[in-house]
């Protein structure tokens, strides 16, 4: 079966989350030819998703009512470990790698003691079951990426508070291939900040602002190095799902 064959007969699957634009053959082999191009080492797709599930699907996360402080800092071997709020805040700028919230107890909300409304519950249901269960997202990243056996490791909510950031690093490790971010933000302004930063493979520095209903898709190479730059607004925001894909098996 050709690729062209598979992504045609892939449509209806595809196209029950993400947008019809982004689900074409052309668009498909549009997008592979720019994965595998060297100077584009990050790709900012806006319009991402079926903008009325993405607004239902934007409203359900942030109804999540648990979230959790998520503060890291370089250790002395150069790797990095997570630390208190007491820890982090008596560190050295140096050392201080990153800070964001992460959402927790999801299970929960979708298992048998949920608080938040059953719409919301009915939203993420959805998208866990297309973006985790099924293979359709899988599929649609591993046609981009002209490779087979693609599976979801991971999928994460975060939000930022003024002034969190995440340092330059790198996420290709074993089998991993790929992020795929997408910004919950309506009302982001740039004067916000909190813009992917990543230094690609010829040297320049590629920016995405993390607009509403854009995807990044984030391929993962160890010259492919990223930050998140600060958030600058007042309020929380950059409201985001993070869902990593690698090849082969889970581990």
């Amino acid at each position: 079966m050709t690729v062209a064959t598979a992504t045609s007969s892939a449509t209806d699957m595809w196209t029950n989350w993400i947008d019809a634009r982004h689900v074409s053959c052309e668009t498909v082999d549009e997008l592979r030819r720019r994965v595998h191009d060297e100077i584009s080492p990050v790709l900012q797709l806006d319009g991402f998703w079926h903008p009325e599930k993405f607004r239902a699907l934007a409203a359900s996360v942030r109804a999540l009512p648990q979230w959790e402080r998520l503060l890291v800092l370089y250790d002395e071997s150069g790797g990095v470990r997570t630390a208190s709020d007491n820890q982090f805040e008596a560190a050295a700028l140096a050392r201080r790698f990153s800070s964001h919230d992460r959402a927790i107890g999801i299970e929960q909300q979708l298992g048998s003691s949920p608080t938040i409304a059953v719409e919301h519950q009915r939203w993420l249901r959805q998208f866990f079951a297309f973006a985790i269960l099924t293979p359709a997202l899988s599929s649609w990243v591993g046609e981009v990426f002209d490779r087979r056996g693609v599976g979801v490791t991971s999928v994460e909510f975060a939000r930022y508070r003024r002034g969190d950031y995440i340092a330059e690093h790198t996420d290709a490790v074993g089998q991993r291939l790929c992020h795929l971010v997408t910004y919950f933000d309506e009302d982001y302004a740039p004067a916000d900040g909190g813009g992917l930063v990543v230094f690609g493979r010829d040297g320049r520095q590629h920016r995405c602002e993390p607009r509403f209903n854009s995807a990044i898709l984030l391929p993962l190479d160890p010259a492919n190095r990223h930050r998140v730059e600060p958030w600058t607004a007042q309020r929380p925001g950059r409201w985001s799902a993070s869902i990593a894909f690698q090849v082969g098996p889970r581990s």
